[in-house]
């Protein structure tokens, strides 16, 4: 298990002065140099974080400035205010977030996303195990060693008339 990288990263969400901080590990390896044992005990530690995460909610965070021209011609800024976005019922979905709010759905936020990244990383192990266990489709024949196919077109009538009796 050579190749395998464990980092530390600390994500900062972008929203100044109200961002919470998130530390988590990020594993990459080469599947290919990884035993069907270690790929095994990785989707059951996959499980078991997700078990871990507490608290998540579907959508993103982002910032709104609103720009007001007065009358005496000078642009004025207020803000800048956290907006939660998120799609419900097929439509997108806008609330403004108060303060003291966001740390709590920031986190909540992030515990989607890191549910999502857990969730493709056990796809991926699922599907090296799957790929190990054998071929699953058939493999394609060859064209040459096939005999020509017959037509399954009705013939023509011919060209001859009826014949009397």
């Amino acid at each position: 298990m050579r190749d395998k990288k464990v980092t530390d990263r600390v994500e900062i969400q972008g929203i100044t002065g109200f961002g919470a901080i998130l530390v988590y590990r990020t594993y990459s390896y080469s599947m290919t140099t990884l035993t069907d044992s270690q790929i095994k005990a990785r989707r059951e530690a996959i499980l078991l974080e997700m078990q871990s995460i507490r608290e998540m909610i579907r959508g993103k965070i982002t910032l709104q400035t609103l720009k007001r021209t007065l009358p005496d011609g000078t642009v004025t800024e207020r803000g800048p205010y956290a907006i939660f976005q998120r799609w419900r019922d097929g439509k997108n979905h806008c609330e403004r977030i108060p303060k003291e709010e966001l740390p709590a759905i920031s986190r909540a936020v992030d515990g989607y996303q890191h549910f999502t990244r857990l969730a493709d990383e056990y796809a991926a192990l699922t599907e090296t195990l799957t790929q190990r266990s054998g071929p699953l489709l058939p493999s394609k024949k060859n064209s040459s060693n096939q005999p020509p196919k017959k037509s399954s077109r009705k013939p023509k009538p011919s060209s001859k008339p009826p014949s009397s009796r």
